[in-house]
This record gives C-alpha cells, sequence and structure tokens, in this order.
C-alpha cells in the first residue's frame, strides 16, 4: 500500500504542508486525511507537537485488520465513557 501514502513536508514560511516525493517528506498523513504525522528520522519543522512515526507499508488485508480493530478501540472507549457517565449520575443521585 506504499502507493496510497500520502507524504507531505511542512513549510514554516508558508505555515502549509504540501505533497512531496518520499525523499523530501517529513511527514505522512493519515489514512482518513484527518492528521499529520511527523516521519521517524526526519527534520520535525511543523510548529505542533505531532505523533511520530516509522513508514512501514502494508498489504489491503492487514490495512483492513488495522482498521477494524481501531474501530472497536473506538467503541469500547465509547462504552466506557457512557458507564463513567452513569456511575457519576448514581453518584450523584440522579
Amino acid at each position: 500500500m506504499d502507493s496510497n501514502i500520502r507524504y507531505v513536508k511542512y513549510l514554516p514560511k508558508t505555515k502549509k504542508s504540501i505533497i512531496v516525493d518520499k525523499n523530501q517528506a517529513n511527514g505522512v498523513v493519515s489514512s482518513n486525511g484527518h492528521e499529520i504525522y511527523h516521519i521517524f528520522n526526519t527534520k520535525n519543522t511543523f510548529p505542533d507537537e505531532r505523533k511520530t512515526v516509522r513508514v512501514v507499508p502494508i498489504d489491503k488485508e492487514e490495512y483492513l485488520e488495522l482498521t477494524t480493530q481501531v474501530k472497536d478501540n473506538k467503541k469500547l472507549e465509547d462504552r466506557i465513557t457512557e458507564l463513567e457517565n452513569l456511575v457519576k449520575q448514581l453518584l450523584e443521585g440522579k
């Protein structure tokens, strides 16, 4: 899936990230397009704290498996939040 990886370089002067070739990149765009991660062992020019990652190409099957795990984890986190809110309400007597 290396061909689906979107590599970017942050330009401090313009405060923008631009799509670049793998060899020029210091970041990658998340698969959902919502985040940009700093690439390990590249100069971090981003103005804020970014998660640093290693780019490891994976096949489609592994990608689907990982995205399913992420979705399952999100569902569990949401359920835990619901239960925490219920406990809080019970303790407050509502």
